[in-house]
């Protein structure tokens, strides 16, 4: 008989949570902005997460070019982040130069405390006080600047150009970027080393990320590889993303020169979404390579969580990689198919 109260409340509360309304809906997505994924996480739908994160994550969706507001609307969102159990979190838009005009994919990356190390096996950030080597990675940005801007005003494709480097963002064809061509072909052979130890040892993350870029213009491809390789595991994301793009480069165009797949793969699960899409280029690259199959198939699953996202240098990659290693054509957005066909392969 004493368990009869504690059943009825069970009842009611079990009534009030069917009869509990749905939260609000969430607001429309701002002008220019596709569509909102989440990363890392089964606890939250990216609907639930969005909720989350609240305000602050609101606003940042339609921040315009205030350094100071955008800076403090991030600290808002990484205190919630934490808050909501998290170690880490970052909220990062991508945006896209189409014909009929730019679209942004916003993602919500966080990580669960019991992933952190497998999914954040980064080193200690290098410590050396270090300044440019001989203007080139103020060239760079220079450079980066004016490509973007072009881009924009729709007087330079974003289509890959082929030059004499082993990665070069934008070429150098376009009036305004021809100067910098004979810059980086000529001047970061001159300094090497010099360049190498920045890469390796600078402890300011924009020189190291700059150097990433540069020491593409060396000439010895396999030098370049094995020197952009330990950069995976940088501390700063921006590192890890320029050193991969130029690896994803080569992976692509440079067939002749070893490219190691299981740093790209280890990377795939890294924490920011600037990692999956350079690792998913990479991986995209060396997929060509019959002798990488089996490697990559072990991922499968962790391919078809990247496959299911709205994020397009993430979703593209991952059904162009699967569609290659295992030789299947199911649809891009035919999840099942691709769940048996790896399920029956176990």
């Amino acid at each position: 008989m004493r368990l009869l109260p504690s059943l009825v409340v069970l009842a009611a509360c079990a009534a009030c949570a069917a009869t509990r309304p749905p939260p609000p809906p969430l607001p429309p997505l701002p002008t220019g902005i596709r569509a909102i994924d989440h990363y890392g996480t089964t606890r939250f739908t990216s609907e639930e997460l969005r909720r989350a994160l609240g305000e602050p994550f609101e606003k940042y969706l339609v921040a315009q070019d205030n350094d100071a507001e955008n800076a403090r609307l991030e600290q808002a969102i990484q205190a919630r982040v934490t808050e909501l159990g998290f170690v880490w979190g970052k909220v990062s838009g991508i945006t896209y130069f189409r014909p009929a005009g730019e679209e942004t994919y916003v993602t919500i990356d966080v990580v669960e405390p019991h992933d952190r190390a497998r999914r954040m096996p980064f080193g200690a950030a290098p410590g050396e006080e270090l300044a440019d080597v001989d203007g080139l990675v103020a060239a760079w940005g220079e450079y980066q600047s004016k490509g973007f801007e072009l881009i924009r005003a729709k007087s330079l494709s974003p289509q890959r150009v082929p030059c004499k480097a082993f990665h070069c963002l934008f070429g150098f064809d376009h009036p305004d970027l021809a100067k910098f061509g004979p810059i980086f072909d000529e001047r970061v052979p001159a300094h090497r080393a010099e360049l190498l130890r920045l890469l390796h040892a600078a402890r300011d993350p924009k020189l190291r990320a700059g150097a990433a870029f540069l020491v593409a213009h060396l000439r010895d491809g396999r030098e370049v590889v094995a020197e952009l390789l330990p950069a995976l595991r940088d501390p700063a994301g921006l590192v890890r993303n320029n050193a991969m793009r130029v690896l994803q480069d080569i992976a692509h165009h440079h067939p002749e020169i070893p490219v190691p797949i299981e740093p790209a793969l280890d990377a795939l699960d890294f924490p920011e979404t600037t990692d999956r899409n350079k690792a998913l280029a990479m991986v995209d690259g060396l997929a060509d390579r019959p002798e990488y199959h089996a490697a990559i198939l072990a991922r499968g699953g962790l391919l078809l969580a990247l496959l299911k996202l709205q994020q397009p240098n993430n979703h593209d990659f991952a059904y162009s990689i699967l569609k290659k290693a295992t030789g299947q054509s199911f649809g891009e957005r035919d999840y099942a198919a691709w769940e048996r066909w790896l399920a029956a392969r176990r």
